[in-house]
């Protein structure tokens, strides 16, 4: 009786033992991974503000302000993208995690992006998170002090601008297909500010002039009921003259442009990442103090810690 109850305690105490091991086991691997899922999240949303420049290359030159936040948006998003993964990656040090993660970004690219990009673009960040994968592998081997700003700060930089070209080489294709297909067009916004500063002298001046000849017998008007349509067409000679004025703009700048059509595609994209760039310097502004403190707040709540070593160094003496 006594031999069995000793054995069934050894039993519990194993089992014990076990189950602590694997919660211990599924509690790192869980840390390793953790950092996977805002790196994709964001990636998620880098493919959807990448999506609207493939869609229509031409927004690059509108003059729209909503544009404007587009750019600094996608900016943004490939930034923290970028540091996401770098943070992902130095909290990993996995390759089968890592490897494990990759098909959900790829996936993510194929299903979002536009059918005439997706395989390339997919393709594309592949080849940039392994390569971006292996170079913060070898600084992690073979640094001395952990210093989150000095290892990180320029791979995060690297890792913004290797996924904005990937969405340049998408902008580039996406345009050169436009262009092909359907010419050179300028956006809506800019031809209504040319058809304005066209119209403004010419139809304006003219509607101005006929009217009051059309409605100097007010009463004659009203008795034949025409008061409330007169409006409706100033409105519509209006618009018209607008619609006519912005495609005679837009047929005028096309032939102008159309011996320069084969360079078009490159010099906008080169402008696209040239443009988003910029933008994405004035944000690493705040790179290396957010490292720091986000390293220090993982520090805080016990996430991380540090390890201290002492190495012996040899030195020459003569």
């Amino acid at each position: 009786m006594y031999r069995l109850t000793k054995q069934s305690s050894t039993k519990k105490i194993a089992a014990s033992l076990l189950l602590l091991a694997m919660t211990i086991y599924t509690m790192q691997l869980f840390k390793r991974f953790l950092f996977s899922i805002p790196f994709i999240i964001f990636f998620i949303f880098f493919c959807f503000s990448t999506k609207p420049f493939l869609t229509d290359p031409m927004l690059i030159l509108s003059l729209d302000p909503a544009v404007f936040g587009q750019f600094i948006l996608l900016s943004l998003f490939i930034l923290v993208t970028a540091f996401f993964f770098a943070v992902f990656v130095t909290l990993n040090q996995d390759r089968k995690i890592f490897y494990g993660t990759l098909p959900a970004a790829l996936l993510s690219a194929y299903l979002l992006l536009p059918s005439n990009t997706n395989l390339v673009l997919s393709i594309g960040t592949l080849l940039v998170f392994i390569l971006l994968y292996l170079s913060i592998e070898r600084k992690l081997t073979g640094y001395i002090t952990f210093d989150p700003d000095a290892l990180l700060s320029s791979e995060v930089r690297q890792a913004a601008t290797l996924l904005l070209l990937i969405g340049t080489i998408g902008f580039y294709i996406s345009l050169k297909d436009v262009i092909t297909t359907r010419g050179f067009t300028l956006p809506q916004s800019i031809t209504d500010t040319f058809t304005a500063l066209a119209t403004q002298q010419q139809g304006g001046n003219t509607l101005n002039q006929q009217l009051p000849l059309t409605t100097q017998d007010s009463q004659i008007i009203k008795q034949l009921g025409l008061d409330q349509a007169l409006p409706v067409q100033t409105a519509t000679i209006s618009s018209t003259i607008k619609q006519r004025a912005s495609e005679e703009i837009n047929k005028q700048i096309s032939s102008y442009v159309k011996p320069y059509e084969a360079f078009i595609p490159a010099a906008l994209s080169f402008f696209f990442f040239l443009t988003i760039r910029s933008f994405i310097s004035l944000l690493s502004i705040f790179l290396g103090p957010v490292l720091r403190l986000f390293f220090w707040f993982l520090d805080r709540t016990k996430y991380t810690k540090y390890e201290i070593e002492t190495r012996q160094v040899k030195k020459l003496v003569v």
